[in-house]
């Protein structure tokens, strides 16, 4: 996969004048993937000096430039401005001609994001079947229970042993 990033010397217009961006230390960067974060930049342009800081540009597109609604809630390349701690990182950053790796995003994406999504929401299998087994062993006490309860004497108001009959299998009779 590759991914191109575009890069120049930030140019700071006159309202930026009060910003926390340092023109001598600070670069331009087009075409972030929209699933970077700070950490993400940062790792990328640490080959060439300390990151100071990673600022995303908030700044909506020109209104004479027609974007599909579609496109517009996912944004996907934004600008940055990286700060370095010295203005030498940017003229290596600029006279550099080689091509970085391209390094996964520190958040899962796509398929993998929704693989871990289900198996969130889905206990372990071994949980699962030590509560099954659990519900089956009190299922198995309660009917031996209710098994036990049945074949019991009755007594009735008056103290009398009630005689319940027993259920007698007629293929047996039959066949005697």
């Amino acid at each position: 996969l590759t991914r191109y990033l575009y890069v120049r010397k930030h140019q700071p217009s006159s309202a930026e004048a009060d910003s926390e961006l340092r023109p001598d230390c600070t670069l331009f960067v087009a075409n972030v993937p929209s699933y970077y974060n700070a950490q993400d930049v940062t790792e990328v342009f640490n080959t060439y000096g300390a990151v100071e800081a990673v600022i995303f540009q908030t700044n909506t597109p020109p209104k004479f430039i027609p974007t599909p609604p579609s496109f517009a809630s996912r944004a996907p390349n934004r600008c940055a401005h990286v700060v370095f701690e010295s203005p030498e990182s940017i003229d290596e950053v600029l006279q550099s001609q080689t091509t970085l790796p391209f390094t996964q995003p520190s958040e899962l994406l796509g398929v993998d994001k929704w693989l871990n999504e289900y198996d969130a929401i889905r206990p372990a299998t071994d949980k699962l079947q030590l509560q099954v087994d659990k519900f089956m062993e009190m299922f198995d006490e309660r009917t031996e229970a209710e098994k036990h309860a049945r074949r019991g004497t009755v007594v009735d108001d008056d103290g009398f042993t009630l005689v319940q009959s027993k259920k007698i299998n007629k293929r047996k009779l039959v066949s005697e």
